[in-house]
């Protein structure tokens, strides 16, 4: 139900209301609880008519982080080789598989390719279209383990120099 039929609704379920409240003692008993009924009834339909509006509302609540979520992400893609779009690392350099092209306009969704035999080819996942030359780029830095080495032999290198200079200056 919408927000016109809806506001109707409860109109018409205030109007039996108030003719309730204005029911003269000449009505009989009958016609007190016909109208009594007519009265619960137009409620249950607007209660209904809220629930449906409180969904409908829920519902666009989602979509409209989901399409704001989506524009951030597209904000965060650059263009790389053959125009594809990747994302990027904390230096903002393209990272990894490009975006499917076809999925990203078409679904609104960003959908990474997938290395799909040679090294210049890519499949989406979604929707299994190939795509050929694609340029994958590697992480610069090496892996996570890779700059835990390193920053490890770096203060290893600093502390030997301390050790060093602090050798010579009891000298």
């Amino acid at each position: 139900m919408d927000i016109p039929t809806l506001i109707s609704s409860i109109m018409s379920t205030i109007n039996i209301g108030k003719a309730i409240k204005d029911i003269n003692k000449s009505y009989d008993e009958a016609t007190y609880k016909a109208t009594i009924a007519d009265f619960m009834e137009k409620l249950s339909e607007a209660r209904l008519a809220l629930i449906e509006a409180k969904e409908q509302i829920s519902e666009k609540d989602k979509e409209i982080i989901s399409l704001r979520n989506l524009a951030i992400e597209r904000d965060n893609l650059i263009e790389g080789d053959g125009g594809y779009l990747y994302q990027v690392n904390d230096d903002g350099a393209p990272v990894g598989f490009p975006i499917c092209p076809n999925c990203d306009p078409i679904h609104e969704r960003l959908i990474k390719l997938v290395q799909n035999g040679t090294k210049d080819a890519a499949k989406c996942p979604a929707c299994a279209t190939e795509f050929d030359p694609v340029t994958c780029y590697l992480p610069v830095g090496g892996t996570q383990r890779e700059q835990r080495i390193a920053e490890s032999r770096r203060k290893n290198e600093e502390m030997n120099r301390l050790i060093r200079n602090h050798r010579t200056s009891i000298i």
